[in-house]
């Protein structure tokens, strides 16, 4: 241990054979002398000049001669301290290893009285729940509370079902931190019993959000293919400069269907597809370059995606993260990373632009124009078909607003609903807009759009489709004027061009109610002409059809736009005024009677005639129906022919 003999180091005493500079060698001498013996770790020195950590024992003890003496016992710990050393090493690279995965490596244990902790969890726990390794190590409750309601108990069925048969644990599901959008996580551990009857799961969760979102996408593009998430493995690895694999985790099993032993027999040929290895040897030369140049950083990571070959003669494509390995000098003398599956994801993507390549050719050849504008509201996409619609080319669209193509009537509106999409982050369906062609002319198009959104949920802006319905629209115009006309003439007698008594009574309902409503008063006035018949038998039906007419254009020069004129039958008339009390009403009826009476009418030359009206004059009173009310009007108006006709009678004068 020493070199020396035992005659030597009887000579040269404790003093030669221990480093006296060793700040442990006092504290433990004084120590010994209070407890009588000691263990402690002392830099002890070889007969070289070597020094080497030992471990001594020592004992104070009493001869047979009544001296204080001490015997020793020293052990060299030397290998002890390098197997410490290398096992602290391994521990440095397999924390290096776990920061590459992305996700957590963990240990899940189920104690025998049922409750769960987690013994070891990988420090990028903390990126998914918040909290560290040390945190959740006895206290599972912190991982569980941010576990979706929705999800928790599905969650925590499957670790029982696993604990049940011993199976493989796998569960899928979505996690949300406060003030952050939710994550999905794939969690897969394999089961262990222990010799208490507790159970040890070990694994890894992985979020698998972007996935989630890759395959929305492309349901949304292609709206008849669902795909399921592909469950990711992610594959450890160490190897040499030579591209020799060093170490491999199990899971390559899973990925390739190459077990640990078969992955380190085989060489970088076997593992590469040519165009792969190509990249490979290219990344690694350049690597070695700057190595040699003294330019690399050795924090540096390297994100390839690489197509491997499967144990089944098929090929998957792993994304593959990739980091060096250095001595203490610094030295690059290894490559070390994690390998994930990405085949799923790089099939959808072709699926994905295969898609757009259907969708363009459709959008394309589309008779719809199809459109897309930014938040600003400039064009961002435009399909050919503008230009059969507008006469402008979507060249002539793209880059531009859109408000100096609408017609100015309809701007406000669309302006409006623009806005509105803009603030509620909704689309529209079915808004109709005139639109100016590109030759001065109007198009009637009808737009249905719906908003873009990122994957933050921030509005970019908003897409659609607008279809030419001009010549719908033309046709369903000269329907409805056609309707109006016949309506028209479905309400209005043709002699004197004011309403008829079918359409009195559907008006007067409509007032009535609107005066209750509001609170306002509503008189009509109820006028016949007097001595009609005796004109109309002595001068014949077409010159009394000439005093009809004149007294309706009579009632029509006293109307405000609020009043309406109703011939009611034979020579009754009603002149409907909301918002009038009968006072006013028999200010208004005065007027008419008057002016009527100064109308000459000459039914046989040299004669002049005049001819007088009678007006009852009503105002609305609380609960009266329509027919009560109107008669009211009839009576009072009979009660002005009584008077001597030629005159009015108001419901406002002493009855």
């Amino acid at each position: 241990m020493f070199g020396y003999s035992l005659k030597k180091i009887k000579k040269i005493g404790r003093n030669g054979l221990v480093d006296i500079t060793d700040p442990r060698l006092e504290t433990a001498l004084k120590k010994r002398e209070v407890a009588g013996k000691e263990t402690a770790e002392i830099t002890m020195i070889r007969a070289n000049g070597e020094k080497f950590p030992a471990e001594v024992s020592s004992v104070i003890f009493i001869d047979q001669d009544n001296q204080k003496k001490t015997s020793m016992i020293i052990r060299d710990i030397t290998e002890r301290r390098q197997t410490e050393k290398a096992l602290r090493e391994q521990d440095i690279l397999f924390k290096k290893l776990c920061s590459h995965v992305p996700g957590v490596i963990y240990q899940f244990m189920r104690k025998p009285d049922g409750t769960y902790c987690l013994p070891f969890t990988s420090e990028n726990i903390k990126d998914v729940f918040g909290f560290s390794s040390q945190d959740v190590s006895d206290d599972f409750s912190l991982i569980t509370r941010f576990i979706l309601p929705e999800d928790l108990n599905k969650f925590i069925s499957s670790i029982e079902l696993s604990a049940k048969h011993m199976t493989a644990w796998k569960c899928e599901y979505r996690v949300q931190l406060p003030g952050q959008p939710i994550k999905w996580m794939l969690g897969q551990s394999t089961p262990e019993k222990l010799a208490d009857g507790g159970i040890i799961w070990h694994g890894f969760n992985t979020d698998v959000t972007e996935q989630k979102l890759l395959e929305e996408t492309l349901r949304e593009s292609e709206k008849k293919y669902k795909f399921l998430i592909e469950n990711m493995r992610d594959i450890l690895w160490t190897m040499d400069l030579d591209l020799r694999t060093l170490y491999v985790t199990p899971s390559i099993e899973i990925v390739l269907g190459f077990s640990p032993e078969e992955r380190l027999r085989q060489s970088i040929h076997e593992q590469l597809t040519p165009g792969s290895l190509s990249i490979a040897r290219e990344l690694l030369t350049k690597e070695l370059d700057l190595e040699r140049q003294n330019n690399s950083i050795p924090e540096r990571k390297v994100i390839l995606e690489l197509e491997f070959y499967h144990k089944n003669g098929s090929t998957r494509w792993l994304e593959t993260i990739i980091s060096g390995i250095r001595d203490k000098q610094g030295t690059l003398i290894g490559l070390y990373g994690v390998s994930r599956d990405i085949t799923r994801r790089k099939k959808m993507q072709e699926a994905l632009r295969e898609s757009e390549q259907r969708f363009s050719s459709i959008i394309a050849t589309s008779q719809e124009w199809i459109w897309s504008l930014d938040i600003e509201g400039f064009h961002t996409f435009s399909n050919p078909a503008v230009e059969k619609i507008l006469g402008y080319t979507a060249d002539e669209i793209v880059g531009h607003k859109w408000q100096h193509l609408i017609h100015n009537d309809d701007r406000p509106k669309a302006e409006k609903t623009l806005a509105q999409s803009i603030k509620n982050k909704k689309g529209w369906t079915n808004l109709l807009l005139r639109w100016r062609h590109k030759e001065g002319t109007y198009r009637y198009l009808e737009s249905n759009a719906v908003p873009t959104l990122d994957n933050n949920g921030t509005l970019t802006g908003l897409q659609g489709a607008d279809r030419d319905i001009t010549k719908r629209v033309r046709a369903e115009n000269a329907l409805k004027e056609s309707e109006s006309k016949y309506r028209e003439l479905s309400i209005i007698d043709g002699l004197t061009q004011l309403y008829n008594f079918r359409h009195y009574y559907r008006a007067i309902r409509m007032e009535i109610n609107r005066a209750i409503r509001y609170q306002q008063p509503l008189t009509i006035l109820f006028i016949d002409l007097d001595n009609f018949k005796q004109y109309n038998d002595a001068h014949g039906h077409l010159e009394g059809d000439k005093i009809l007419s004149h007294l309706g254009n009579t009632i029509k020069k006293h109307m405000r736009q609020a009043d309406s004129a109703y011939r009611y039958g034979g020579e009754e008339f009603i002149l409907v005024l909301p918002m009038t009390n009968s006072t006013n009403g028999a200010v208004v009826a005065e007027r008419i009677r008057a002016e009527f009476k100064k109308e000459n009418f000459s039914p046989v030359p040299g004669k002049i005639i005049h001819m007088t009206i009678s007006v009852g004059i009503a105002q609305h009173r609380p609960g009266e129906d329509i027919k009560t009310f109107t008669n009211r009007a009839d009576q009072l108006m009979y009660r002005a022919k009584q008077n001597g006709k030629d005159r009015s009678c108001s419901d406002a004068e002493k009855e």
